[in-house]
């Protein structure tokens, strides 16, 4: 019987021990996505600047070539147009 309680004990104490993990490690992962969290935030973020910043880039791009080129912009547009057009790739 004693020998029984011990058992009884040990598995107790192993079962306490298990929990006490288990809780530690669900805390870790909440953690952890709370961080991955801001992270994914972060970068969407990050990613909607440079968007903004690369469309502006290209409205200047194209607004000082045709400034400084409107001719060749022209010739540029036409034969782009082609290309497209016979290759089947005008949307």
């Amino acid at each position: 019987m004693a020998e029984m309680r011990q058992r009884l004990q040990e598995h107790t104490h192993h079962l306490g021990d298990l929990k006490v993990r288990t809780k530690k490690s669900s805390d870790d992962v909440e953690g952890k996505r709370e961080q991955l969290c801001v992270k994914i935030r972060t970068l969407s973020v990050a990613n909607k600047t440079l968007g903004t910043a690369r469309n502006k880039l290209e409205v200047f791009h194209v607004s000082m070539f045709t400034f400084l080129f409107p001719l060749e912009l022209e010739e540029h547009c036409q034969y782009q147009y082609q290309n497209a057009t016979e290759t089947g790739c005008l949307l």
